[in-house]
């Protein structure tokens, strides 16, 4: 584990990560006590609060008063440092909280370390002279126990007296509780600003993705406040959680005036259009604008009637992903810029705009790279999320190295799952070795090569589903370090509320195996 000069781990606690790789010593006088809400240090919220308490008031808190890692806390699991900021808790002088400033993600395994160089108020040692450091296990609750992510959409810097109205996004889609009170504002102390809220960007399975908050009375200057969603919550009812950012006001601060800036330069895939980017992927529209400062923009998709909406910022080059639901249509897009006292500057409208015909809702569900016996049992397995069977006759799965075309035949079943294996392939798996067989009756279609022409990579890979014309269907980011492979382990998506390209989105098999064909295992 790498951590400040200085640091070692004398001591580990929490048995969700299994036996620690470093022996725990005994308790000192001044050790802490660990402090999770909810009290199970195997699921902390992914903007956890975590608390440690001393047995006597501690004095000032350096700078390094507490830090978070993500991995284990071994030699070699903790690695890289994660954004967090520690402050003694007001009305306990003996407690110290360590609070992450970024969203965790899911079933992540996290190391709380605090470093014994902290002193208590009347200057005393808090550990023995041999002890650097204290280090603690956590890990991150999975998706399906954590709640949607609330965060500001505002430029950073001190907002004007005036604010008009204040923009947030969620990570996945939002449900209320009490309609027309989903949102409020705080300051630090708790007590509200009078201010009325509603939701925006209507998801297509249902939710809504962002919302707003007007501001009825004009904010204190100089106060930390802060937007909170205390009647929201997840589709499977829990609470959403708020980012640690607050929001000050400055009178001396102008209200900034953005515009749209220089039109941005297109990909290949992508069509120009108004100073902006497009790409019809299905059911889906990607546009790409960018403002000459940061600011919120908001999208609109209309095909004679309101039918999407998205909401991008705070930056300055802005993608609006926004649902397609009559696709093969002509529709317009009307895009509204906010300044950051949240009212408009500046509007464009990209018409004649003509989406894709409509695919079905096939995503990869799951993905085994490095099976325990020979490499010829890796798979990919396809979801067809449609109430009626699905052809994907032609469709390819592609990485970076290669692609592999679906048999002309191929058709899913209504809700059913498929798997895409390579020529040699044995259905009844690798008993000797471990890897299982494929679910009865499930449908399996063999290759005249291997997976993707070149195998699926040990190391992780992305991984593209698209259809003929190359429009991408489903995305795996198999590519990234937080879904490393491991061996005989499928990885699974765990939350379609999240979007693909989200690692959060998936998780690995629960029961540390795989399910080739079957129902998913999640924690």
């Amino acid at each position: 584990m790498r951590v400040p000069r200085g640091f070692s781990v004398p001591l580990v606690l929490g048995a969700c990560l299994g036996a620690p790789e470093l022996p725990p010593r005994p308790e000192a006088p001044g050790s802490p006590s660990l402090l999770v809400p909810g009290g199970d240090p195997a699921r902390i919220a992914r903007f956890a609060r975590v608390g440690l308490r001393f047995r006597r008031p501690l004095g000032p808190l350096p700078e390094d008063a507490g830090w978070l890692f993500a991995g284990s806390p071994s030699a070699r699991g903790a690695r890289d440092p994660l954004p967090a900021r520690a402050t003694l808790d007001p009305r306990d002088p003996g407690t110290l909280w360590v609070q992450p400033s970024a969203a965790l993600r899911p079933d992540q395994e996290v190391t709380l370390v605090v470093p014994t160089a902290l002193r208590a108020a009347d200057g005393a040692h808090l550990s023995p002279e041999d002890a650097r450091s204290w280090a603690f296990a956590l890990r991150v609750a999975p998706a399906r126990a954590c709640g949607p992510v609330l965060a500001l959409a505002a430029p950073e810097a001190p907002l004007p007296t005036r604010v008009a109205t204040l923009w947030v996004r969620f990570d996945r889609p939002v449900f209320s509780s009490a309609p027309g009170r989903e949102l409020s504002v705080e300051d630090p102390s708790g007590l509200p600003l009078r201010t009325r809220s509603g939701l925006d960007c209507e998801d297509p399975e249902g939710g809504s993705r962002c919302g707003w908050v007007q501001l009825l009375a004009a904010p204190a200057e100089g106060v930390s406040w802060r937007v909170t969603a205390p009647r929201l919550h997840s589709r499977r009812g829990v609470p959403a959680e708020e980012a640690p950012r607050s929001f000050t006001v400055d009178r001396a601060q102008r209200p900034t005036l953005p515009a749209f800036a220089t039109p941005v330069v297109c990909a290949p895939e992508e069509r120009a259009a108004g100073g902006a980017c497009v790409l019809s992927q299905g059911r889906w529209l990607v546009v790409r604008a960018a403002t000459d400062v940061p600011s919120v923009l908001r999208g609109e998709l209309t095909a004679g009637v309101s039918v999407g909406v998205a909401l991008s910022g705070p930056s300055r080059e802005h993608t609006l992903r926004l649902p397609v639901p009559s696709p093969g249509a002509v529709h317009a897009l009307r895009m509204v810029v906010y300044g950051s006292d949240g009212a408009r500057s500046a509007e464009r409208v990209l018409w004649p705009l003509e989406t894709t015909l409509a695919r079905p809702r096939v995503r990869v569900s799951e993905v085994l790279s490095r099976p325990l016996g020979e490499s010829a049992q890796e798979y990919v397995e396809l979801f067809n999320a449609e109430a009626r069977p699905a052809w994907v006759g032609g469709y390819l799965l592609r990485t970076g190295s290669g692609a592999s075309e679906l048999p002309r035949e191929a058709v899913i079943p209504a809700r059913g799952r498929a798997l895409v294996v390579g020529p040699a392939f044995d259905p009844r798996g690798s008993p000797r070795r471990g890897d299982p067989p494929v679910e009865p009756g499930a449908v399996v279609w063999r290759l005249g090569a291997t997976l993707a022409s070149q195998g699926l990579r040990d190391s992780g890979a992305d991984l593209w589903l698209t259809d003929p014309q190359g429009v991408t269907v489903s995305f795996f980011p198999g590519g990234d370090p937080a879904l490393a492979p491991r061996a005989g382990v499928g990885l699974v998506r765990a939350e379609p509320d999240l979007e693909e390209g989200d690692p959060a989105a998936w998780a690995y098999d629960e029961a540390g195996g795989s399910t080739p064909g079957g129902a998913d295992r999640l924690r």
